[in-house]
């Protein structure tokens, strides 16, 4: 007894360090998977970009974290498009350039390192074409079962039953939602990442995961799910948010707007 007792004492402050990890660990991944972030990437003087950060403010639950990721010489800007946002945890993160082509931004969204300033497991990505709509029955919380969901589109589109991206990219690849307002799981980004480490860097982000989400049993069920979740092309749903609407038809323009007004100003092109 006495043996084991001068063993504790002597290896007391390892165990002790040892306790703390656990507590450590335990509390980390205890709190993780429930983690939220609205994460916006713009490293341009947007004028759009303090209106759908108010809109995203004001629809969202201030337990969302706001991470706006904005170019290396307007922190300034992004510090005062996002000066009303209270109550709300805000992260401005400064990229390494002012300026982001389609595929600096896929490539960006491709990467582990990118993603890792992200803490948090459900993430909803946003542009400054994208608001969320008020009037909408649909909440967040319908869609947060999916490893990713974008924006329905493509006339009732859904899987990889027919040929919808881009030329290049069509065959063979599935849709389940355009990025530009998309719910995913950290976890599952980071997976496929791995996964397939030999993507072209730009190869659109957007087919990237739903041809990764294809392989999920948390995919979207069905073409209304994403209709649900976003309007972009066709008025089918009062749906959860809308994105590039200027690609609306004409006829389904006006009630849209009327439905969800925030987005009459996505209506010209920016």
């Amino acid at each position: 007894m006495t043996s084991w007792l001068w063993w504790l004492d002597d290896n007391k402050i390892i165990i002790g360090v040892i306790f703390i990890i656990i507590l450590f660990y335990t509390w980390f991944y205890s709190g993780f998977f429930d983690s939220k972030a609205l994460v916006i990437v713009e490293p341009r003087k947007h004028e759009h970009l303090q209106y759908v950060c108010e809109n995203f403010d004001k629809n969202m639950c201030k337990s969302w974290d706001l991470y706006v990721f904005h170019g290396k010489s307007a922190s300034a800007f992004a510090q005062a498009a996002t000066a009303g946002i209270k109550g709300r945890r805000v992260y401005l993160i400064p990229l390494n350039t002012d300026s982001l082509d389609g595929d600096g931004y896929n490539a960006l969204f491709k990467s582990l390192e990118f993603w890792e300033q992200v803490k948090a497991e459900n993430i909803l990505v946003f542009q400054t074409d994208a608001v969320l709509c008020s009037a909408s029955e649909f909440k967040v919380k319908d869609f947060m079962k999916y490893d990713y969901i974008g924006c329905g589109s493509y006339a009732g589109a859904i899987g990889n039953k027919k040929d919808i991206w881009g030329k290049e990219y069509s065959k063979g690849n599935s849709f389940y939602g355009i990025g530009g307002l998309s719910f995913r799981k950290n976890s599952f980004q980071k997976q496929c990442i791995r996964k397939y480490p030999g993507i072209a860097a730009d190869y659109p982000e957007d087919v990237f995961f739903s041809n990764c989400v294809e392989e999920s049993s948390n995919k979207p069920e069905s073409a209304e799910v994403l209709a649900n979740f976003c309007t972009q092309d066709s008025f089918l749903k009062r749906s959860f948010g809308a994105h590039n609407t200027w690609y609306m038809k004409k006829e389904d323009r006006e009630p849209f707007y009327a439905f969800c007004p925030a987005a009459r100003i996505l209506e010209t092109k920016k």
